[in-house]
């Protein structure tokens, strides 16, 4: 499937596409299952699961700010990364 349709089949299922930029500067758009999957995929960790690269980022952020991160959905973990500067929601 190319790109163009996945990104249309994502902005179809939760109806809203996000921006969001991380404290290295890289841009992520998309539903907020897509922006996880590319964060995945940029981390040194795109073999393991989106869930574990969540669970490990969680950790991760908690180490560096003291600021619990959810890493039960892709929202909830993208908005908890915000709250504890790691990165910005731009949409």
């Amino acid at each position: 499937m190319s790109g163009k349709r996945t990104a249309e089949r994502d902005k179809k299922q939760d109806g809203a596409v996000h921006n969001v930029v991380a404290r290295d500067g890289r841009e992520y758009d998309g539903t907020w299952d897509a922006i996880v999957q590319q964060m995945r995929v940029d981390s040194t960790l795109p073999a393991r699961s989106v869930h574990e690269f969540m669970q490990q980022e969680a950790r991760r952020g908690f180490s560096l700010t003291g600021i619990l991160i959810p890493s039960a959905d892709a929202e909830a973990f993208i908005r908890g990364s915000a709250d504890a500067g790691l990165l910005r929601i731009l949409s």
